[in-house]
């Protein structure tokens, strides 16, 4: 794969980046077409909730991310916390960017379910350009497949992510198998949110969706992952612990939304 897109001079573009700023691009431009529907009322506070939303987001990514390598008490978790060669989690980014919301809802007095249903319509898009980024660079990347298995990939550059005794050997293309999943949830999120704002489902509903379809999507995707490790003993993953919290969460959110329109 391709984990540099192209040098010029001493400047080089690293495919992850690109594909993570094409994302939140995408995703910033359609919220901007729904801003008065989101209930903001001033230019500024839209572009208050874009910065709220990249600062937490990126906070919460690499905070849970190192968090795993790292106790708080290091001495290195504060220069960690702000490199550019650290990795992110996609759990982090969710509670990063719900944190920063509601604060932000806190301090304009704006409707937080109402907002956090638009993000959450988009947060699926923007991960399907982070897998797709994944992808190119190598991370996250499947366990070695089956012989014969007409969809496996082999990595073969030695830039990217992927270890040495892995390359050349077909994997399951576990981030373009996340990145279908996050494209079909954001597809059925999109036609969720229409019907919210046509009053025929309440708010909280696309959140509440994006969390059981996330936490799905995620936990069936830790099957074909590689590099990860049963979870306590458990035979079943830390992502999939995380997944299986993200689907609980998005069903008390159902029943709270039911019981809002009831």
């Amino acid at each position: 794969m391709c984990p540099t897109l192209f040098h010029l001079g001493a400047f080089e573009l690293r495919s992850y980046a690109f594909f993570i700023a094409l994302g939140g691009i995408l995703s910033f431009l359609f919220l901007k077409t729904r801003e008065r529907a989101m209930g903001l009322e001033r230019a500024d506070e839209f572009w208050v909730l874009v910065n709220t939303v990249l600062f937490s987001g990126f906070i919460g990514a690499r905070a849970a991310s190192i968090l795993f390598q790292l106790p708080l008490s290091s001495h290195e978790f504060w220069s960690a916390l702000f490199a550019v060669n650290r990795g992110f989690s996609v759990f982090g980014f969710i509670a990063g960017v719900m944190g920063g919301v509601y604060l932000f809802c806190r301090f304009f007095k704006r409707d937080f379910t109402r907002i956090f249903d638009y993000i959450c319509c988009v947060i699926p898009l923007w991960q399907v350009f982070g897998r797709l980024g994944c992808f190119f660079r190598g991370c996250c990347y499947g366990l070695p497949a089956r012989a014969g298995t007409p969809w496996a990939l082999s990595f073969n550059n030695p830039d990217s992510a992927v270890p040495a005794a892995l390359l050349g050997v077909p994997l399951h293309p576990a981030q373009l198998y996340e990145a279908a999943g996050d494209a079909l949830l954001a597809v059925i999120l999109y036609s969720l949110l229409l019907r919210v704002e046509k009053g025929r489902l309440p708010g909280g509903s696309v959140c509440a969706a994006y969390c059981v379809g996330y936490g799905l999507v995620r936990f069936v995707c830790e099957l074909f992952r590689a590099g990860n490790h049963p979870f306590g003993g458990l035979p079943v993953t830390s992502g999939q612990i995380f997944s299986s919290i993200l689907v609980l969460c998005g069903a008390a959110l159902f029943l709270a939304a039911g019981r809002r329109k009831a």
